[in-house]
């Protein structure tokens, strides 16, 4: 199979899964009262969250560069966060695409090796990982009794008829990971001669600049600067999630903890392997509201107004990025 069917296939796959979940999820939503709540929400407060999106977007960047310097990598700092816009409205179009665009970009502009920076961009989605485990704390921390009960109940409704599989899947892990053990084993010991064969070579090429840029974190000079931006990111993606919530009145009286939970359950969905979160981003979020009292179908508004208001975004500054980048000279 070439490579442009199997991408094809691949963005086809993701796209009807997107839609079928959005299909069904709401089917059971009054198209006519959703029309009625979107003519009725305050635009002010969903400018203010895309706003405050603008800025967590433009810490990205930045946050990115100073991963890429101690790699003798420094780019110009309009071009990082050109990049990750661009990267950002990739996503939307192929799961994931965005890391790649977002390399791409920096190649073209300031002739970053895309496996250093793709390297870079691992270390970054570690750090994600590990700044969305902090959010998860805090929303247990202050929305406690809420979220352990949603929680239990979610996940004892997904256990049950998975008990026959479970132990099917660990083998198949154990055994991948058996595997894998024994490949790098022989490859140590038969390094020299493995590194003759040229499509060995360049892949071992490839990998070694990949590790040199998730290892950048360990270099960084600027190392508070990068927590400084860490937490600006991560505070913005808080902020502009609590914020929309005054723009329906069902919303508006939720306390700020709420903003917590809802970008918690949120960022779940945001990673499934689908275009944009679509579909699985709407039902985490109109979930976490549910734990509030508020009805699936306000939930669900509010859901599609927090996402359509950030894919508009990107449309516009992404779309923006992309047609600079295909002007602007190497």
């Amino acid at each position: 199979m070439n490579e442009g069917l199997k991408k094809t296939i691949q963005i086809v796959v993701s796209a009807a899964i997107a839609i079928g979940m959005l299909a069904y999820i709401f089917s059971i939503v009054d198209i006519n009262s959703m029309v009625v709540e979107l003519q009725k929400a305050d635009y002010k407060w969903i400018l203010a969250s895309i706003a405050i999106s603008m800025v967590a977007h433009v810490a990205r960047g930045l946050h990115w560069n100073l991963l890429l310097e101690p790699l003798g990598q420094k780019i110009r700092p309009i071009n990082a966060i050109k990049s990750v816009l661009a990267g950002y409205l990739a996503n939307y179009a192929l799961p994931r695409a965005g890391e790649v665009v977002r390399c791409s970009i920096v190649k073209k502009t300031d002739d970053v090796p895309v496996n250093i920076s793709l390297g870079t961009v691992i270390t970054e989605r570690i750090v994600d990982v590990a700044a969305m485990g902090l959010v998860f704390c805090l929303a247990l921390v202050f929305e406690f009794n809420y979220l352990t009960k949603f929680l239990t109940d979610f996940f004892d409704s997904k256990a049950k008829g998975t008990d026959g599989n479970s132990n099917y899947i660990i083998y198949v892990l154990l055994l991948v990971a058996s595997l894998g053990i024994a490949f790098v084993v022989v490859f140590i010991k038969n390094k020299e001669n493995f590194l003759k064969i040229g499509i060995v070579a360049k892949i071992y090429g490839f990998a070694e600049g990949l590790l040199q840029g998730i290892l950048s974190i360990t270099k960084m000079k600027n190392s508070w600067l990068f927590i400084f931006y860490t937490f600006l990111i991560w505070f913005s993606y808080y902020a502009m999630t609590y914020v929309i919530l005054f723009s329906m009145a069902d919303t508006a009286s939720l306390p700020p903890a709420s903003g917590l939970v809802i970008l918690a359950l949120a960022s779940l969905g945001m990673a499934a392997p689908v275009q944009g979160g679509i579909g699985p981003y709407h039902l985490m979020v109109a979930s976490a509201l549910s734990i509030y009292g508020i009805v699936w179908e306000k939930g669900l508004i509010l859901a599609t107004i927090l996402h359509t208001s950030q894919f508009v975004t990107m449309l516009v500054f992404g779309g923006i990025s992309l047609v600079w980048v295909a002007f602007e000279k190497k």
